[in-house]
């Protein structure tokens, strides 16, 4: 696998009852468009798209842009406001991620400033020998 941003999902998301219904009115294929959406949601920093994607996402992948708008808007997967739309299971899940890269930059800060320490007095010390 590259090295690529992930976000974790459930293994039986397709046993939603919203994503049943998606896949009952547009097949797979609307699965995937659901998917793909949060896949873009999650590379931004608000984790929020404009309404206008629908036609890129659409032209992209070849799809009909009102598939799109139909997986965003008719199921209750995503929250819309302001001409955007957000996922709230996914930034539910991505708190979870934020908060492990939060605790790990603060330990390798610490864990900087102790090295960058050491360091200083192995100087000090190579001076003082010299």
């Amino acid at each position: 696998m590259g090295t690529g941003q992930y976000f974790p999902h459930q293994y039986n998301a397709h046993d939603d009852e919203k994503l049943k219904r998606v896949i009952m009115d547009h097949g797979l294929e609307g699965y995937a468009v659901f998917f793909l959406l949060l896949e873009y949601l999650g590379q931004k920093e608000d984790r929020r798209l404009s309404q206008d994607f629908y036609k890129v996402l659409a032209w992209t992948y070849r799809l009909n842009d009102e598939l799109v708008r139909s997986v965003v808007e008719d199921y209750g997967l995503f929250e819309i406001s302001d001409n955007h739309f957000s996922s709230d299971g996914l930034n539910a899940r991505m708190a979870v991620l934020d908060e492990i890269k939060a605790k790990r930059r603060a330990a390798g800060a610490i864990g900087g400033q102790k090295k960058a320490e050491n360091r200083s007095k192995s100087l000090a010390n190579a001076r003082q020998d010299s």
